[in-house]
């Protein structure tokens, strides 16, 4: 089997790049950046599966997910679904040694910064 020298050259560049990577550290930070987007991603995943017509968007500079908003059960699912994605990913990110952490501060990291959606959460479930 012949590979073209575009598929040489992608593949030889990301041995170069893990090497690079792992030797200055730099893994932690795009495992990080993973955490982020697999959070999103989880949002989308979630409004795909309640036919909400998700798609991504940058506004203040941050990542996020716009779907058709409605309450109830369905706005549960997909707000919670980035949390959820999160920890399913969880064993890949301890995996990843994301700045050297123990699993449980991996799980707080996710916590914290999924703490908008927590709080959206309680307050549907309040009845807010």
């Amino acid at each position: 089997m012949k590979f073209s020298k575009h598929i040489r050259l992608v593949f030889m560049y990301s041995i170069v790049a893990y090497v690079i990577l792992s030797l200055y550290g730099i893994l932690s930070c795009i495992g990080l950046l993973m955490i982020i987007a697999t959070h999103e991603l989880g949002h989308y995943l979630c409004a795909v599966i309640r036919n909400k017509k998700p798609r991504f968007i940058i506004r203040y500079g941050n990542l996020g997910v716009s779907y058709s908003r409605e309450v109830g059960e369905s706005a549960l699912l997909i707000t919670s679904g980035g949390v959820i994605l999160n920890f399913l990913f969880l064993p890949l990110f301890v995996g990843m040694g994301i700045m050297d952490a123990p699993p449980f501060w991996i799980g707080m990291m996710i916590l914290g910064g999924s703490i908008s959606d927590i709080s959206s959460i309680i307050r549907s479930l309040r009845g807010e």
